[in-house]
């Protein structure tokens, strides 16, 4: 079977396991939150088709859809990363039921994370917020996601200790939090199933857990851990190891 083809069926795998899943759409919900998130974003120049219509109908800037029974739609994804986006989060994102990606990255959006969805989003898998100006602490915004399994938050200017609520995240692969002034224990990320980390530039403190010496893939420079240099160079040889052995074969 060509990669083609495989990547085809697993397409379709995606879209049949998803259809099992998805949530009983309130179409009107998902309309009034997509026009209220275009409002707090400062109605965006690039995103002029928002203010009328049906987002999967009328194929909106940046919006990915699935059609389920009935022929009726749902909308599963957002992309608007480089669109020059202002403004802030002030929106109900808890009101689209059936999200799996949200990519509001590089842009220029200000204030803080809500503190908490106003309902659970079990379905998302992706979400990635780096390159803005978001700022405060991280709530338990992110508490409620069961299958995330990418968060990027990267290149803010987040502030204060990590959530407790970030233990809770049983599906997380990638956790992207470098380039901001995060604060305290990483302990909190210990039992994650992590395979790429990376906590750079931060002002974190305290004991690297014993897992993150296992991370091929981790970037935890920049911070006041004890032992950072030591830890710091152990990971490079780890690194330089792998590559060789990659390049044996």
């Amino acid at each position: 079977m060509s990669k083609k083809t495989r990547s085809f069926c697993l397409l379709n795998l995606c879209v049949l396991v998803f259809l099992s899943f998805a949530r009983a759409i309130d179409y009107d919900l998902e309309v009034q939150t997509l026009s209220d998130m275009y409002t707090a974003l400062n109605r965006p120049w690039k995103m002029l088709n928002w203010y009328k219509g049906n987002p999967c109908e009328d194929m909106w800037v940046g919006i990915t859809c699935v059609t389920l029974s009935k022929g009726r739609s749902t909308v599963t994804g957002i992309n608007l990363r480089g669109f020059n986006l202002t403004g802030t989060l002030d929106f109900q994102l808890g009101n689209l039921q059936n999200l799996i990606k949200l990519d509001l990255s590089a842009n220029n959006i200000q204030g803080e994370i809500p503190h908490r969805l106003s309902r659970p989003l079990k379905l998302l898998r992706y979400v990635n917020l780096s390159h803005n100006g978001l700022s405060g602490r991280v709530g338990d915004f992110f508490s409620d996601m069961e299958n995330l399994a990418l968060l990027d938050l990267s290149h803010n200017k987040l502030t204060g200790e990590l959530p407790t609520s970030f233990g809770a995240l049983k599906s997380l692969r990638n956790l992207l939090l470098q380039g901001n002034s995060l604060n305290g224990p990483v302990t909190i990320l210990a039992k994650l199933p992590l395979i790429v980390l990376n906590i750079e530039d931060n002002q974190f403190s305290g004991v690297i857990p014993e897992n993150f010496k296992d991370l091929i893939h981790s970037w935890i420079g920049g911070n006041m851990f004890d032992d950072i240099e030591e830890e710091e160079e152990r990971i490079q040889k780890n690194k330089q190891q792998s590559s060789s052995c990659c390049c044996g074969h």
